[in-house]
């Protein structure tokens, strides 16, 4: 015995899981590139301060702290270094892109801070 005429919405339900899955992977993107850039800029800045700080306490610079933690930093990060006494402190400022799944980029500042003893048995100061 043939089947009359399949009916007009036969295959909605599965175009419909189509449609919201694809969404979701898209959106559950977005969210994972934009924790990652956040978190990435952020452990960048940390390490560039600390680098800059412990090169400045070794041998007893700031502007050469300042130059290091430039140099290790990510590209267009903002350093500041300054010895106050016996502690070196390098700040690294960084500017992270924020993905959107619509194309608007918006951005999210991360700081790097590290402050390290300049201690004379292992400074040239």
């Amino acid at each position: 015995m043939r089947r009359s005429s399949s009916p007009p919405d036969r295959g909605s339900a599965l175009l419909e899981v189509l449609v919201l899955g694809s969404a979701a992977v898209i959106v559950t993107t977005a969210i994972v590139m934009t924790a990652t850039s956040v978190v990435s800029a952020g452990e960048a800045a940390r390490e560039a301060a600390r680098t800059g700080a412990v090169w400045g306490a070794r041998h007893g610079d700031a502007d050469l702290a300042r130059q290091t933690a430039a140099r290790f930093g990510p590209d267009g990060a903002v350093v500041t270094a300054r010895r106050q006494g016996d502690r070196m402190t390098v700040i690294v400022r960084v500017t992270a892109s924020l993905f959107e799944p619509f194309g608007r980029r918006d951005r999210d500042r991360q700081i790097g801070r590290a402050e390290v003893p300049v201690a004379p048995y292992r400074s040239n100061r």
